[in-house]
């Protein structure tokens, strides 16, 4: 059985690269997850970019092989007006 996780992500126009702002597993994955649901940020599934991303440092930026991924969750995002710019 698989351990639930979840991350945050966070890029600032102007900052060299997008960011991990939080990540958690089990309950702190539900946490997250409730939290982003209150406040109307949008969920994103991704289990390859989550794996990869779970194992970076919270305030650490995204390395550049995860950039293409990264872009096209965000453009979607911003796309259907859920982003803030």
């Amino acid at each position: 059985m698989s351990v639930k996780k979840a991350a945050a992500i966070k890029y600032t126009p102007g900052e060299k690269a997008p960011v991990l702002i939080c990540k958690g597993r089990r309950h702190l994955a539900d946490k997250l997850i409730q939290e982003a649901e209150f406040y109307g940020i949008p969920l994103i599934k991704n289990n390859e970019l989550l794996d990869e991303v779970i194992e970076l440092s919270p305030m650490e930026y995204i390395p550049e092989e995860m950039y293409r991924v990264v872009a096209e969750i965000l453009s979607f995002v911003y796309a259907h007006g859920n982003g803030k710019q």
